[in-house]
């Protein structure tokens, strides 16, 4: 697994086919947030995603070609921002901030409030804002490149 993720039963729960009532609800917790308004439809989600599609997602990982996505992101051919829930279970936010990053959205990557693993979910008007300053930034990161 790359460095950048935090091997936990929880993660171990993402590529797992079958899951009995309690990792349902354990997974959908920890991917959803504790934090969350009560969000029926995503919890639901949860709970009907089909578990082939859980497990190929998942194996996907293991077939990326991670040093040259590591390169792209470090080389700065691509505007990108990174925006996450500094309580993500399944990120490793210290290996995060300490990469040097080519084009990144302010310079480093950027949490929203107390949010877990679903920032979007959990605070949606923070992260709604963090987001639509990265597009305004980002269009004109790209209109620069045109001119130059």
């Amino acid at each position: 697994m790359p460095r950048g993720y935090i091997a936990t039963p929880h993660m171990e729960l993402a590529c797992k086919r079958f899951h009995s009532p309690h990792e349902k609800r354990t997974y959908a917790l920890h991917t959803i947030g504790e934090n969350t308004p009560d969000e029926p439809l995503a919890r639901q989600s949860v709970w009907r995603t089909d578990g082939l599609a859980r497990e190929q997602a998942f194996a996907k990982l293991k077939t990326v070609d991670w040093p040259r996505q590591m390169r792209v992101m470090r080389d700065g051919t691509v505007s990108f921002a990174m925006i996450n829930g500094p309580t993500d279970p399944f990120i490793n936010h210290d290996y995060c901030r300490s990469l040097a990053y080519g084009n990144i959205w302010s310079g480093a990557p950027k949490n929203v409030g107390n949010a877990g693993h679903a920032p979007f979910l959990e605070d949606p008007q923070t992260f709604n804002a963090m987001f639509r300053d990265f597009l305004n930034w980002a269009q004109k990161d790209v209109q620069f490149q045109q001119i130059a």
